[in-house]
């Protein structure tokens, strides 16, 4: 606050202090204080960069990203289905990042429950970060992970369970002892009703929280 009345609002420094405020309390699951932070982030950033520049979308994606967490995945999944649409025009449709965008938009038809938009997202987002990031990256992990959720959904079981004890395996390699590794066989657990995998990944989660 007072960095912001000494140099104002617009400044540089400013609004990167906002920026780090804003994803601090999603952090924090300080929901609505995370709303109004992005909000206003989105509202200087307009002024100051232009709506299309890629500063002011990525503070669209921080507010995307704030209503998942409060559950509010049908105006998450409109901010990221534009933010989607705007980086295949800005960045080309197979860049890095518009696969990531892909993925984000896949995680909220996710959650809705909307499988069939879900699946060639998170297919083409798996398989081209694999090729961009390698196999062991997070956002490829994640793909997988949305891949896994919509196999399952749809009884392919047996293809579900080996992407995800592929992941498993990959992360303890790259990852060991790390909270990869216990949100894979958290999920491994869950698809295939293992009681032990939930509960060494649920404690190795509160571990590392």
């Amino acid at each position: 606050a007072i960095r912001r009345r000494t140099l104002g609002p617009e400044h540089l420094d400013s609004i990167t202090a906002l920026a780090a405020l804003s994803s601090d309390y999603v952090h924090t699951v300080k929901l609505a204080e995370a709303e109004r932070s992005y909000q206003e982030l989105h509202e200087i950033r307009q002024r100051v960069s232009g709506a299309e520049s890629a500063a002011t979308r990525e503070s669209l994606g921080g507010l995307a990203r704030t209503y998942r967490c409060m559950g509010r995945f049908e105006d998450a999944e409109a901010l990221d289905l534009d933010f989607l649409n705007y980086s295949i025009t800005k960045f080309g449709t197979d860049d890095q990042y518009t696969n990531f965008r892909r993925m984000t938009l896949a995680t909220d038809y996710t959650f809705q429950g909307k499988y069939a938009q879900t699946e060639p997202l998170a297919a083409r987002a798996f398989e081209r970060l694999a090729e961009q990031l390698g196999r062991s990256h997070v956002r490829t992990q994640f793909a997988a992970y949305l891949l896994a959720i919509v196999w399952h959904a749809g009884g392919r079981d047996a293809q579900a369970e080996s992407l995800m004890r592929e992941s498993l395996a990959i992360d303890e390699s790259a990852h060991p002892g790390e909270w990869p590794v216990f949100w894979d066989r958290s999920m491994l657990g869950a698809l295939t009703g293992s009681e032990s995998l939930l509960l060494t990944g649920y404690q190795g989660l509160l571990e590392r929280k």
